[in-house]
């Protein structure tokens, strides 16, 4: 037998080989009991230590190589910018968390990675190591997350999904903790300083709309409420926000109130004149 028909039986004998491999598999897979332990074994092996990190090694370095990060960029790209692979993501998701089982390992798994720093700290150092390699994107995420909320049944079972998660008391104390532990001292400053800045440039836009005009001073130095629904009535006729009114008011009058007391003053006076005889 010459090389080369050696060579053609051994591709043979490999493709056969393959053949029966693949049909063995499926077969296996196909057994219910053979699948469940074979997922339960795989579940097992990737909570070890050891198993964990070797994946983490491995990921890493397929992500330093250059080509390799593209590559996957790209395909992850165009699948987030598919609607159909939305739609799956969307009820793989929703079937998976209607699963009582699959929901509780899920939840644990969250609670956890939430509540150590070093999992945030990862997870926020690899956001930000995507965004650098990438520029584009945030705005093709945003664009993509848009797009898909958009969509009236992708919109109605995430809903689902978020409201039927928060209901583990669990998630409900992760999520509070995330939050509370990422307003550090310098981002709290951060956001006063930008809240500073916005309002000032509301507030320069507003003056030269000419609606600045201080409340004239009524009994006890405080203007009567009254004056304060007219002055809201003006505000919200040139479109101003209802935060927005409340802290021009709250600066003109000197008093701090809440949005639903100057809503609610407001709805006071207009029902005085519509019961007032001469209106």
């Amino acid at each position: 037998m010459t090389d080369s028909e050696k060579a053609e039986t051994a591709v043979g004998d490999s493709t056969e080989t393959h053949g029966r491999k693949s049909a063995a598999i499926k077969a296996a897979w196909a057994d219910p009991e053979a699948r469940a332990r074979r997922i339960e074994a795989i579940r097992r092996a990737r909570q070890s230590l050891e198993s964990r990190q070797r994946t983490s090694a491995a990921s890493k370095a397929s992500w330093a190589d250059p080509e390799e990060r593209e590559r996957r960029t790209d395909g992850i790209r165009r699948s987030n910018d598919d609607p159909e692979v939305q739609k799956r993501k969307s009820e793989a998701s929703e079937k998976a968390w209607a699963d009582p089982e699959k929901r509780q390992r899920m939840t644990e798994a969250i609670s956890e990675a939430k509540r150590t720093d070093e999992a945030r700290a990862r997870a926020s150092e690899s956001i930000r190591a995507a965004l650098v390699a990438d520029p584009g994107a945030s705005e093709r995420l945003s664009a993509a997350s848009k797009q898909s909320w958009s969509d009236p049944e992708v919109r109605r079972a995430r809903t689902k999904g978020i409201r039927r998660s928060y209901q583990d008391p669990d998630v409900r104390l992760a999520h509070a903790e995330g939050i509370s532990k990422s307003w550090t001292p310098e981002r709290k400053k951060k956001q006063s300083e930008r809240s500073e800045k916005m309002w000032a440039e509301r507030k320069e836009t507003l003056r030269k709309a000419g609606l600045l005009s201080p409340l004239p001073k009524a009994r006890g130095g405080r203007p009567a409420e009254d004056e304060i629904a007219i002055r809201i009535q003006e505000l919200k006729a040139a479109k101003v926000s209802w935060p927005d009114v409340k802290r021009l008011l709250d600066e003109e009058t000197g008093v701090t109130r809440t949005m639903t007391a100057y809503r609610n003053s407001l709805s006071r006076y207009l029902k005085r004149q519509e019961s007032s005889p001469t209106s």
